[in-house]
């Protein structure tokens, strides 16, 4: 069993293999919209009673190559409260 979850936002950091291919055009680097819409189909689907304890993850800034919205916490979850208003929907609400 688990209490708690944390979702993380697919992010590029410098000096890796990412960095890479991200550079030559094979990485797809989700949208805040995309990673936003990712969230609340997963959430939707996560019982109530679980915890969520991050929305988004990231790096110290000095690292990240993309996306530079990973960097804006708060806004991710406007955006994400927004999508649940939109959708009329909240965690749980698909179970």
């Amino acid at each position: 069993n688990y209490h708690s979850i944390k979702l993380h936002s697919f992010h590029v950091l410098k000096n890796t293999p990412m960095e890479t291919e991200f550079h030559a055009g094979r990485l797809h680097i989700p949208t805040m919209a995309e990673h936003v819409a990712m969230a609340a189909d997963f959430l939707e689907n996560t019982p109530k009673h679980i915890a969520v304890q991050r929305i988004s993850g990231d790096a110290p800034k000095e690292y990240i190559i993309a996306p530079e919205w990973c960097l804006n916490k708060s806004e991710i979850r406007r955006e994400l409260e927004e999508e649940f208003r939109r959708r009329k929907s909240f965690q749980g609400s698909a179970l």
